[in-house]
């Protein structure tokens, strides 16, 4: 039993010191890490709301701006001017003369420099000869002003007001940052006027090839709308005279007094929106790392901005899209026009949500496939229905989670590591020495005297150790003491057994003495008449002699078995030798007068 309970000790030493070592640090470890995670988590959602507001804020701002611009624009003296003399002008435009050569040269511009932009994909190709204008109006002055022929012509009236505003126009549009600015009849839809002289110049938004478009959509929309200083958007749509580029407009009435003259429209451009959702390309100044990025959809979940990873690196892309089984028609057509705009969907929960005028912070799967923290909100821009979305990989917003999560983990390692040695240790240095302490113990119990155990402290277990090795040593000097006293009686035992012997056989003599002195006596008179009176009389004279030793001797003997120490035996015995020396000398001078009949007679 007892060499098992030092081990009941060791353990329950071990046990108590990791319980009070590692479960408080673990619990507070744990605590702090879990209240960590969710300080780190909370801050990287908070930055990714604030770039989400401040986003939305600035386009909503930007499309707020456009709209009071451009109706402010469109009350001008120079916009109203502009219409009325592009409308006489253009009415006043034939377009007969050359029309032969005019027809040529813009077919050959159709199908040399158009078509090869908008039919790259065969799958997506177009008929061409669905947009080459019949109007002889609208053929000549594509064939002018698309072709670069307009050199080889007399001045008109139109090229000579166009001469006058198209430098203003062409100035604002580089000032303000649109691609594109229309100038419509409002009474009968003709595009009087563009800056670029795309191929839907000239062209008829009621009736025309681009009536049906979201340009022509517009146009009709304000036109019958009757409202006056308003501006109106739509939304991006591929628009063919671009190329098939994605194109938005905004548009606003123009009124001579109370008299709707036209129509003034710009084509909004996606480097416009862009420059703010990619903050000019600079997406790690403002916090958002190497895979944040931030984006608008539209309510049919295609994008209405790029991708930063389209723009960042191409290939990767695109090899993502092919991964993540991206129709091929779809991916030649980013190729194509090097944008994500309307080709690019992504509709997971969060869209949906911020579509229903919610908003917030979720991880969600992106359009790549990947794990990301994705803030939402709808954008608050008339006309349109989007949403904006601000977004960085998961693995990189909790990237310090996961490196304090790492630091954590190492740190209580560590620590319960140093615990569990340090508790080895401090258990070896209570439990060693009441092992050695019980190990001794049972030695001494089983009558091993004077075994020691180390002592190599000073406290109170080494104050025990050098008790118990006190008691120890003065049980073994306690024994030798024991053992030497054993001894000596042992020794004196036997002597005394030795001068028992004697006493015995003396006291057997004695006996025998007296039984004959008493004989002597009973006899005295016999002893008279059979031997000299003298001599008798000498017999019963000295008889005192015997008596007196043998009294003594006898009465030694009784001290002797009275004595109660092994001193006064010893003494009882000295005594008993010397009064028996002196009774042989009385009985052998008894003995020779009894054998000569000669004595003393005094």
């Amino acid at each position: 039993m007892l060499t098992t309970y030092p081990h009941k000790i060791k353990y329950k030493i071990l046990l108590f010191f990791l319980v009070i070592g590692i479960v408080p640090f673990s619990v507070s470890v744990v605590i702090e890490y879990f209240q960590s995670i969710k300080t780190l988590k909370e801050k990287a959602q908070t930055q990714l709301r604030t770039v989400r507001e401040l986003k939305r804020k600035e386009i909503e701002g930007y499309f707020q701006h456009s709209h009071l611009e451009i109706g402010f624009f469109a009350q001008s003296a120079t916009v109203i001017e502009a219409i009325q003399s592009f409308k006489t002008a253009f009415n006043q435009y034939d377009g007969k003369s050359h029309l032969d050569e005019n027809k040529i040269k813009l077919a050959e511009y159709y199908h040399k420099e158009f078509a090869p932009k908008v039919n790259v994909n065969k799958t997506n190709s177009i008929n061409i000869a669905n947009f080459i204008p019949t109007d002889p109006r609208q053929i000549s002055l594509q064939s002018l002003y698309l072709t670069g022929n307009s050199s080889k012509f007399k001045r008109t009236k139109y090229s000579d007001i166009h001469e006058k505003f198209h430098p203003i126009f062409s100035e604002y549009l580089a000032s303000q940052g649109y691609y594109d600015l229309f100038l419509v009849d409002d009474a009968t839809g003709d595009i009087l006027y563009s800056v670029k002289k795309e191929i839907d110049f000239s062209t008829n938004l009621l009736n025309g090839p681009y009536a049906e478009t979201n340009l022509g959509k517009l146009f009709k929309q304000i036109r019958y709308s009757g409202e006056k200083n308003k501006a109106v958007m739509c939304d991006y749509e591929r628009y063919a005279p671009s190329f098939l580029a994605p194109a938005a407009f905004i548009a606003a009435p123009v009124y001579d007094l109370n008299k709707k003259i036209g129509t003034i429209i710009l084509q909004i451009p996606i480097e416009k929106i862009d420059a703010i959702t990619t903050s000019k390309k600079e997406w790690r100044e403002e916090g958002l790392g190497e895979t944040g990025e931030s984006y608008i959809l539209g309510k049919d979940c295609k994008m209405r901005t790029n991708s930063r990873f389209l723009i960042e690196s191409p290939s990767k892309f695109f090899k993502l899209m092919i991964e993540n089984n991206i129709p091929s028609g779809d991916i030649e057509l980013m190729k194509q026009y090097q944008t994500s705009v309307l080709f690019q969907t992504t509709c997971n929960e969060n869209v949906l949500k911020a579509t229903n005028k919610q908003k917030g912070v979720d991880q969600v799967t992106d359009y790549r496939g990947k794990q990301v923290l994705s803030a939402y909100t709808p954008l608050s821009i008339p006309e349109v229905n989007w949403v904006f979305l601000a977004e960085i990989d998961a693995n990189e917003a909790y990237a310090p989670v996961y490196a304090y999560a790492k630091r954590s983990i190492f740190v209580l390692i560590l620590a319960v590591a140093v615990v569990i040695f340090a508790t080895f240790y401090m258990a070896r240095l209570i439990y060693a020495p009441i092992l050695s302490l019980t190990n001794a113990s049972k030695q001494l119990s089983n009558g091993v005297l004077g075994v020691q155990i180390p002592v190599t402290s000073k406290d109170e277990l080494g104050f025990l150790g050098n008790t118990f090795n006190e008691m120890s040593l003065s049980f073994k000097n306690q024994q030798d003491e024991i053992l030497k006293k054993n001894e000596l009686l042992e020794m004196q035992k036997l002597e005394i057994t030795i001068q028992a012997e004697n006493l015995k056989q003396l006291n057997e003599e004695v006996t025998q003495i007296n039984n004959h002195l008493d004989e002597l006596v009973k006899n005295r008179t016999l002893a008279l008449e059979i031997q000299n009176n003298k001599l008798a009389e000498y017999a019963f004279l000295n008889s005192h002699k015997l008596r007196a030793p043998v009294a003594t001797i006898l009465g030694l003997v009784s001290l002797i078995h009275q004595a109660k120490t092994v001193e006064e035996k010893l003494q009882c015995v000295d005594l008993l030798g010397t009064t028996t020396l002196e009774l042989d000398k009385v009985i052998k001078e008894i003995q020779m007068v009894i054998n000569t009949g000669e004595f003393n007679q005094s």
